[in-house]
């Protein structure tokens, strides 16, 4: 789905009005806090990230997701 633009108190509801199953974050580069992941958690929705970066440490941290391989790819 494209959505288009959305308050940021509307996230979490719209992946659940939109019967989101997963989210997947396959980060190129090592990112930050992402408030992003706090969303889809807010909606019951696990997330498939990559493993670097602060999403990786939260995931590994708390749950609520898995990790890609490292060096993963497109393929």
């Amino acid at each position: 789905f494209i959505h288009g633009p959305f308050r940021d108190t509307d996230a979490a509801a719209l992946l659940r009005a939109y019967d989101a199953r997963l989210v997947v974050m396959p980060n190129a580069v090592p990112d930050s806090f992402s408030y992003a992941l706090s969303d889809a958690w807010a909606a019951g929705v696990p997330v498939l990230a990559s493993p670097t970066g602060a999403i990786a440490e939260r995931i590994r941290a708390h749950g609520g997701g898995w990790l890609l391989p490292a060096g993963f790819d497109a393929a």
